[in-house]
């Protein structure tokens, strides 16, 4: 997630089966986030984005 100040935010990681899945995420009301994006990390260790992104939508509100 991305913020109008532009810093990404860690929501998760996601990891599929056999090439399928699905995740859900709330936003709490009150937050700025404008833009949702999917990256490829290295591990699920980092508290920012750190992989290529692959997948980047403006959220509307």
């Amino acid at each position: 997630m991305v913020d109008q100040g532009d810093t990404p935010q860690n929501a998760g990681t996601f990891l599929s089966h056999d090439g399928t899945g699905a995740v859900y995420y709330t936003l709490e009301s009150g937050n700025d986030y404008d833009t949702v994006a999917i990256t490829l990390e290295p591990d699920a260790l980092g508290d920012q984005p750190r992989g290529t992104m692959i997948l980047a939508a403006k959220i509307k509100g």
